[in-house]
């Protein structure tokens, strides 16, 4: 009996012991960073950005941003009092998850556990201001891709 616990406890042992993964890549295969995408990538706030382009020509003008800021805090305010919560809900909606940035922090800037309208208003125009890089105050699509970070190096 005490022969068969060891050698389960060797093999369970051996399993966990096991170093990185030294089998031979593919040529021109790359490990992936696990946190990060190489190439183009977007923000999701750049992405609900691009959403507010009304006319479909592919930039974002004052115009469409303030209207589609206001058509957006229409609807994350029809429940009453915007709090950590209702912000999920329009986070996941909006920027396609609950986890994205900017966080519900970010926009409630007196620490009150409310955004107001003037809050969400301040912190998307600061988002908006980020992205123009030409500072032109249209967004345009290649303001609103990055490169990611790249192959992680083992």
């Amino acid at each position: 009996m005490a022969f068969v616990m060891i050698t389960v406890s060797a093999i369970a042992l051996s399993a966990c012991a096991g170093g990185p993964d030294r089998r031979p890549q593919k040529p021109g295969a790359e490990r992936m960073s696990p946190v990060g995408q190489t190439g183009p990538v977007a923000k999701p706030i750049a992405l609900f950005l691009t959403g507010l382009d009304a006319n479909s020509d592919h930039l974002v003008d004052a115009a469409e941003f303030q209207n589609g800021l206001d058509r957006e805090w229409r609807k994350l305010e029809q429940s009453g009092p915007v709090r950590a919560i209702e912000f999920d809900e329009w986070a996941r909606s909006a920027l396609g998850t609950a986890g994205a940035l900017p966080s519900f922090g970010s926009f409630d800037r007196n620490l009150d556990g409310v955004i107001s309208h003037g809050e969400f208003d301040a912190q998307l125009r600061q988002e908006f201001n980020g992205l123009d890089k030409n500072n032109d105050s249209f967004l345009e699509r290649p303001e609103l891709i990055f490169n990611g970070a790249g192959p992680r190096r083992p």
